[in-house]
């Protein structure tokens, strides 16, 4: 009896051994994975966190007479905070700029006066706004256009009220072309009995249709594309899962559209479009331009303007040549508007 005993526990040490190597195996997989998500999140956060460039005070002195707007997206206490002019010109359309993650409503600084000063000689009245967590707007977070969409439709009902047309052309510029296309995405085709019924006295239903064109400054086959390119791209950690679940974060914290692939949204546009680019590109994927311009110029042929400034660059055609890019958007104008 005591041999078979013995000899019973002698087998049941390795047993345990094993057991305990399993156990202690699966607890560091454990405590790596916990760490690696924890790691993934704190990226995602800090580029969503991450402080933009200061109001420029000075700006305000130099711009042509404005009225100073502060509105709300919808069931948010938001304040958003932008500047309205009107044209002295015939009516063209109601503008609204919408800038790049990380600026301001003043895209392009004391420069921005120009471009302003052209679209109001156009005949277009002008909304320049900070989105959420920008410039003077409030706001903790920003998501590269996964929640400033409605940012867009706040503004666009903010200038309807001070213009009372609702002819809006977008402007986007880097991220703020994701903003554009999801704002039309996410506008409703029509408006039903029973919204009409819903709707406040103040609300003014906004449509699809009430969105006449875009004008698109380096947009991307993919809303993930502006979040990488926000990434460091250092370690093997950064290249391999921060590239990778960083944007699903992201998109996922906003609340957004499940939205990454932005070219299927150019079939639903039926407005005039025009794109601009530098070229080369230097911080995100050319290919990635490429291919939504190449798809814009597939399906929208007869209604969309393409061009670019040919100088190597990101997001600075305008400040580049100047006079080409402005040329580029009055030749647009002129065919559509």
């Amino acid at each position: 009896m005591d041999r078979r005993y013995n000899l019973n526990s002698d087998q049941t040490k390795p047993r345990k051994k094993l057991l305990i190597l399993v156990f202690s195996l699966i607890l560091v997989l454990l405590i790596v994975a916990v760490g690696l998500v924890s790691s993934l999140f704190r990226a995602a956060n800090s580029l969503m966190t991450r402080e933009g460039k200061e109001a420029n005070l000075i700006a305000s002195h130099l711009m042509p007479r404005f009225d100073p707007v502060t509105f709300s997206p919808e069931g948010s206490d938001l304040r958003l905070k932008g500047w309205y002019f009107a044209s002295k010109e015939d009516f063209r359309g109601n503008l609204i700029l919408v800038h790049h993650q990380g600026l301001d409503k003043l895209e392009y600084g004391l420069d921005t006066l120009d471009l302003v000063n052209f679209f109001l000689d156009q005949g277009f009245n002008i909304l320049l706004f900070d989105q959420r967590h920008s410039g003077e707007s409030d706001g903790q977070n920003s998501s590269y256009g996964y929640s400033e969409y409605q940012d867009v439709i706040a503004a666009m009902g903010a200038m309807y009220a001070y213009s009372g047309h609702k002819d809006f052309l977008l402007y986007g510029i880097g991220s703020g072309t994701t903003s554009c296309l999801f704002t039309w995405e996410q506008l409703p085709e029509e408006i039903t009995e029973e919204d009409r019924a819903n709707a406040s006295l103040n609300d003014p239903l906004l449509v699809r249709e009430d969105i006449t064109g875009f004008i698109l400054d380096t947009p991307v086959a993919s809303a993930y594309d502006y979040i990488r390119a926000d990434l460091k791209q250092e370690t093997f950690l950064q290249k391999n899962f921060y590239y990778r679940f960083v944007p699903d974060i992201v998109r996922i914290s906003s609340g957004g559209p499940e939205i990454v692939n932005l070219i299927p949204l150019l079939g639903h546009i039926d407005v005039p479009l025009m794109v601009t680019r530098n070229l080369p590109e230097t911080a995100i994927p050319q290919a990635s331009v490429d291919a939504f311009i190449n798809e814009c110029g597939r399906l929208k042929a007869e209604s969309s303007y393409l061009t670019e400034i040919g100088q190597a660059g990101h997001l600075n055609g305008y400040l580049l040549d100047k006079e080409k890019y402005l040329e580029d958007i009055a030749y647009f104008l002129n065919i559509w508007f």
